[in-house]
């Protein structure tokens, strides 16, 4: 084989590897992405059903008042 052949191969598999490297970080980062935005989303559901407890809360204080 000619150095230019085995450059030219030499460069065929490189751009390979750096596709398929591409490829898996794109990968990574959409996984990373999908577990950011469950984990907001955990969040902000945590946050509105907290928020529902102390309105549920409040609105018993507040019927209990009413009452009296």
């Amino acid at each position: 084989m000619s150095q230019p052949d085995a450059l030219q191969q030499a460069t065929e598999r490189l751009d390979v590897a750096v596709d398929q490297l591409e490829a898996f970080l794109r990968q990574v980062f959409c996984w990373s992405r999908r577990r950011r935005f469950r984990a907001a989303l955990k969040e902000q559901v945590r946050f509105l059903t907290e928020e529902r407890d102390r309105l549920l809360r409040d609105l018993d204080a507040e019927k209990n008042r009413v009452r009296r």
